[in-house]
């Protein structure tokens, strides 16, 4: 759970960032990427 609540803060601050988003592009599936973000979407995080 501690991974998921730091992958929520650097998505978070990679949504701000753009150039951020698309490091994480690179380092993870797009899929997986999307699997996180939309529960933290749904929590407003």
């Amino acid at each position: 759970m501690n991974i998921v609540c730091v992958d929520g803060v650097y998505i978070g601050k990679a949504k701000h960032l753009g150039q951020g988003l698309t490091r994480d592009i690179d380092k993870r599936p797009v899929a997986n990427r999307l699997w996180l973000w939309l529960p933290l979407e749904g929590l407003g995080a």
